[in-house]
């Protein structure tokens, strides 16, 4: 972790309107803030340098910045489910597909709580590894460790890859049963948990739903049974987690598709488990959730009685094929009945959910320009660039240039391979970087604020979702790509890069007004119309169907496009349409692309559009 970090909760704004900062501050010390509008961002000395000049209007503090953690991991979480579960007993089915069998523990579905007053454990980390977590997004963050769970249950994939069973009997999570074989990667399986509190007794068990290709039928199912541990507190009065454990802290997080998890509220009778071995149904579940429903949402919808709906944390990909697709239907929305999965990452990041530090409301009649907040604590310092943009319907000045922030986001914290692969190439950025007294930090050595979807997540595929509701390193004053000022000059891509063109501007005494695709996205072709020329930055590379219609009806109701970048308007993205700022791309066939999307999986969850190339997007 950063000692000083942050993020803002938006990358523009206009007069009038306020812009808030939420800052983690491990230093100890209080948090310096100012504010300074940006002229260059290149810190290569052989150039302008980095050039800003102070704002009169402070940011306001708004709460003391304290230590904070980046909250990773996806999984669902469904409140109220004690309604689920009956007296006698319980069972929970799920459909299963592995994608990362790493020798960690990965919880598939959980219900645990601490049912007495004081009952916690701080020394240790509890059987649903609790200490490893992090805090729910949306829930006050803690740098705390959470008490251990006590009561309920968790039904996972243990150490040794095998599926099994914890218990709570009161005083801690206990492993009470595990089936032999282990689960296979890449495979779906049906998984189920039985617990007959009358009988006294844990039931699980995995089927195969189909042999992968070229393998020999496996034997079906494979089951373990034990006693349940004396005392066993079963249900706690706690949330549903899906593809996590511990609510307080959620932790052990799930690799791989789940599809269409169930609750009976009663012990499943063993011809009942059979038939689900044998990938038939069991009638009159308590809840069920239907994940082909409401796939460009948060929200999981529960057909069953109670109608349990529930919530997705850090955005898990959706509009997955499911354990039935037949390859027939490339969309998920021609074939939803095939497009059942949800794919759930432990290193999913969408919101680390910080309390705001600082704010500012921009003044009227101020600038519009490049802006950044600038901190400072102890010797930690942190800068958190920003846009703002004339007021709405109006310009002012002559000259537009359109800011591509959702290119900047989509990179996002991009890891370049060289990081991890030439130690020399490393070593090297981090003298340069040094010797220029460039920004210091580089993502490669910071993975918990999640990756660029030019990354991988760690189970192989590729990240789909980006997010500027979390500290991105590479959007900031003085960020280098590449060392090697020989061969790359400054070495900058995308938001430093794009300084070199204000710079220019103001250097030449060329007005100009900043405008971001986000407002070209909202308003259209209409936030360009009072402009005599609009120009591109250096790399324009995502845009929305909205943004390209905007940009070539300015472009064909007579006005001027100068387009100064490289690989431009290339891939199609999508706009999340609950959250702004989050941001999602499939890399669909052809092209020249970090990773390629699954078949099947080529169409955005957001939109459900193809989300390949603009020029298979017709």
């Amino acid at each position: 972790m950063l000692p000083l970090t942050g993020y803002a909760d938006r990358l523009s704004v206009r007069p009038g309107e306020t812009i808030r900062f939420h800052v983690a501050n491990a230093t100890g010390a209080d948090v310096e803030a100012k504010l300074v509008r940006v002229v260059c961002a290149d810190a290569n000395p052989a150039g302008p340098g980095v050039l800003t000049e102070p704002v009169a209007s402070p940011p306001v503090a708004v709460a003391a910045a304290g230590e904070e953690r980046a909250p990773r991991g996806s999984y669902a979480c469904v409140e109220d489910a004690r309604r689920c579960f009956g007296a006698g007993g319980f069972s929970i089915t799920c459909l299963v597909h592995p994608t990362r069998l790493s020798g960690a523990r990965q919880a598939i579905a959980s219900c645990t709580g601490i049912p007495r007053a004081g009952a916690s454990d701080t020394s240790a980390s509890g059987d649903d590894g609790s200490r490893t977590g992090h805090p729910r997004v949306g829930a006050p963050s803690t740098a705390a460790v959470a008490p251990a769970s006590v009561s309920g249950f968790i039904l996972a994939v243990d150490e040794r890859n095998r599926l099994c069973a914890s218990i709570g009997d009161g005083e801690a999570m206990r492993d009470v049963a595990a089936v032999p074989r282990p689960l296979a990667e890449r495979a779906w399986h049906t998984v189920w948990l039985v617990v007959d509190t009358d009988a006294g007794e844990v039931r699980i068990g995995w089927a195969a739903t189909s042999p992968r290709f070229g393998e020999t039928p496996l034997p079906s199912p494979h089951v373990a049974r034990a006693p349940l541990p004396a005392g066993a507190v079963t249900v706690a009065d706690a949330p549903l987690l899906l593809a996590a454990s511990n609510h307080l802290l959620p932790a052990c997080h799930f690799n791989g598709k789940l599809e269409a998890p169930a609750v009976f509220d009663r012990p499943l009778t063993g011809g009942e488990v059979d038939t689900l071995a044998g990938g038939g149904t069991v009638p009159d579940a308590s809840a069920c959730w239907d994940f082909s429903r409401g796939v460009g949402s948060s929200r999981i919808e529960d057909t069953g009685p109670h109608g349990l709906h529930g919530s997705l944390v850090n955005v898990p990909a959706r509009g997955m094929t499911g354990s039935q697709w037949t390859g027939r239907e490339m969309c998920w929305r021609h074939a939803p009945r095939e497009y059942v999965a949800i794919h759930f990452h432990e290193d999913d990041v969408e919101d680390c959910g910080w309390p705001v530090a600082f704010e500012w409301t921009v003044p009227e009649g101020a600038r519009s320009s490049i802006y950044a907040l600038m901190l400072a604590a102890a010797d930690a310092r942190e800068n958190v660039p920003f846009f703002v943009v004339p007021p709405k319907g109006r310009a002012t000045a002559p000259v537009a240039v359109l800011v591509s922030t959702f290119t900047y986001t989509i990179y996002g914290n991009h890891a370049r391979p060289e990081w991890s692969r030439d130690p020399q190439w490393t070593a090297d950025w981090k003298a340069q970087a040094a010797a220029w007294g460039a920004y210091p930090h580089n993502p490669g050595d910071h993975l918990e604020y999640g990756l660029s979807t030019y990354n991988h997540h760690t189970d192989g595929s590729g990240i789909s979702i980006a997010s500027w509701h979390r500290p991105m390193l590479n959007v900031r004053i003085g960020y280098v790509t590449y060392p090697y000022p020989a061969i790359r000059g400054s070495g900058l891509r995308h938001f430093p890069a794009d300084t070199h063109l204000t710079v220019w501007l103001e250097a030449k005494g060329y007005d100009y007004d900043v405008i971001t695709d986000q407002e070209l996205h909202d308003e259209g072709a209409a936030v360009l119309e009072p402009y005599r020329v609009v120009t591109t930055g250096t790399h324009p590379e995502y845009h929305t169907r909205e943004t390209l219609d905007a940009l070539e009806a300015y472009r064909d109701g007579g006005g001027r496009l100068c387009y100064l970048g490289g690989n431009g308007f290339y891939w199609k993205v999508a706009l999340s349409p609950e959250k702004r700022g989050v941001i999602e791309i499939r890399r669909g066939e052809g092209g020249i692309r970090a990773w390629a999307a699954e078949p099947g999986e080529y169409y955005n969850q957001f939109d459900g559009e193809y989300g390949g190339l603009w020029r298979r997007n017709g």
